[in-house]
């Protein structure tokens, strides 16, 4: 692996985000980004970047829950 390769590998599998390794590395995004896909398709492990989602709170959920259970009744006394 070439050094910009190597560098790009070591903080991505530390999900540094791509727009800051660019930063870092005061390259193209869309160089870090290439980077990145050529590292994967070589079989690289790079964990996405994307945050994972946020759990629904106990407030969201029971609101969530009594709406559906409105509409059900509205809808069912049509």
């Amino acid at each position: 692996m070439n050094d910009l390769r190597t560098r790009v590998c070591d903080l991505a599998q530390k999900r540094v985000p791509p727009r800051q390794i660019a930063s870092i590395l005061n390259v193209n995004v869309d160089k870090v980004y290439s980077t990145i896909r050529v590292l994967r398709t070589a079989g690289v492990d790079i964990p996405s970047f994307n945050p994972p989602p946020r759990p629904i709170s106990p407030n969201e959920l029971a609101r969530d829950l009594i709406e559906a259970a409105l509409l059900r009744k509205v809808s069912s006394d049509g």
